[in-house]
């Protein structure tokens, strides 16, 4: 085997011109293809864990808002409560003055037939005591005679009470 040396020597001045002009003319663009595709990705790759930070902070802020919600409910259902419990009590001390002044009619009532009755028994009873005294005497009093002893008669009986 020969070996050509001038053959060798223009294949490495053509390789090394072959390198060179690729590392001028495509090696950079490619490298800066790369470098931007890498950084593309990297943007990528912030982009989505910003993301998923606003995604997880919106999460933290409706959950806030769902126990906000939550709690105002609760509050408004113990406000209801509150004021269904007050309305109750309201009604009963309602009832219970209404009860004391129907009550307090009915005994004034109570008293004013008792009253009444009273007066109309003692009516018959001065009539009945005349009745029986114009009888025992078989002679007529006068009017203003007959209610003296006919007071006077009721009294009596009402002292034996």
């Amino acid at each position: 085997m020969n070996v050509i040396w001038s053959e060798i020597i223009t294949q490495i001045i053509g390789f090394l011109l072959a390198i060179w002009i690729l590392k001028k003319f495509a090696w950079k663009p490619i490298l800066g293809l790369l470098d931007e595709r890498r950084r593309g990705i990297e943007e990528s790759f912030r982009s989505i864990e910003d993301q998923r930070k606003e995604v997880e902070a919106r999460k933290a802020h409706y959950e806030r808002e769902l126990r906000n919600i939550e709690a105002k409910a609760r509050e408004r259902i113990q406000e209801a409560v509150r004021e269904a419990n007050e309305a109750a009590a309201h009604i009963r001390e309602e009832a219970h003055r209404e009860r004391r002044e129907r009550l307090e009619r009915a005994e004034q009532e109570v008293a004013h037939v008792v009253e009444s009755a009273k007066e109309d028994l003692r009516r018959r009873t001065v009539d009945l005591a005349i009745l029986a005294a114009e009888k025992v005497l078989k002679e007529r009093l006068d009017d203003e005679r007959h209610r003296r002893l006919a007071r006077e008669f009721i009294d009596e009986v009402e002292a034996a009470s």
